[in-house]
Order: C-alpha cells, then structure tokens, then sequence
C-alpha cells in the first residue's frame, strides 16, 4: 500500500497493476473538485464503435467509462487489471488517498 497526495493539478494517466488481483483506493481528504477516479470499460466493441448518441443522458448500460466521486471514508476496490486514471486536481487543498494491491497468499502470478 501507498499513500497519494495530489495537489492542485496533479493527476494519474491511465495504468492498471500488475502483479495482482485485486486493487482499491480509501479516501482520506477529498475536497471538491479533486479529481474522479475512472474506470474503464475493458472490452475492445465499446473502445471501437459506439452508437450515435442522442441528446440526454446515456444510460448507464452504454457508459465506456465510470466516473467515481472521491469521498472521504469511500472504499472502492476493482480487479487489478481494469485500466483506470485519475482526473485532475482543481482544487486548491491536497486529495489524500491510501492504494493498495492484493495478492492472496499461495498464487504465484
């Protein structure tokens, strides 16, 4: 696990982590506008053709990407392998957030 402070501006591109099956993150201070952590719709049809949109809202059922609001006490946790980045900092106070990989003991990848 890691602790990650991201100041006004920072963000983190698009990764996944190997070497693992399970990632998350745990919110410590998350004013607003700090960033959305985003995750990505790994299948290769959405990335490559995607219907023509009307005006409104899409449903959550065409989404490529969730957006998930940072909030203190929040923890999220996905398969190590999903692609997911966070959005910028706009905010002039610090995100602290605590990351971290899980391995079950006993498989060796």
């Amino acid at each position: 696990m890691w602790a990650n402070i991201n100041y006004l501006s920072a963000h983190n591109k698009p990764h996944t982590h190997p070497n693992s099956f399970f990632s998350g993150v745990y919110y410590v201070k998350t004013p607003n506008d700090c960033g959305r952590l985003t995750l990505e719709d790994p299948r290769p049809g959405p990335q490559h053709l995607m219907p023509v949109k009307k005006p409104g809202t899409l449903p959550k059922d065409f989404w490529k990407t969730l957006f998930i609001e940072p909030k203190e006490g929040r923890l999220i946790i996905f398969p190590s392998w999903l692609w997911h980045s966070v959005e910028e900092n706009k905010s002039f106070n610090d995100r602290i957030s605590v990351s971290f990989n899980i391995l079950q003991e006993g498989f060796n990848v």
